[in-house]
């Protein structure tokens, strides 16, 4: 199934040398659909919830641990 999607000049114009970007290095024709799914998959915005805020335990200042404590609750709360 295919749609129409409302993007600005910019985006339009950035995600055009995407596709001519990515031609070049697959050499062979792309759809925008492609392209879209490259950008999806190379940004791992599936992975966004499973980083693990562990690693700056020990560099935060005093805002810092109150925001680290929260985020460690809401992990722990999703395993």
């Amino acid at each position: 199934m295919s749609t129409t999607i409302q993007i600005k000049e910019p985006t339009k114009k950035a995600l055009f040398t995407a596709k001519n970007r990515l031609e070049l290095l697959y050499g062979r024709s792309l759809s925008y659909d492609d392209v879209i799914d490259f950008l999806i998959r190379s940004c791992q915005l599936d992975k966004i919830g499973k980083r693990s805020f562990d690693q700056f335990q020990g560099l935060l200042g005093e805002d810092g641990r109150k925001i680290y404590e929260e985020l460690r609750k809401e992990s722990l709360a999703n395993e």
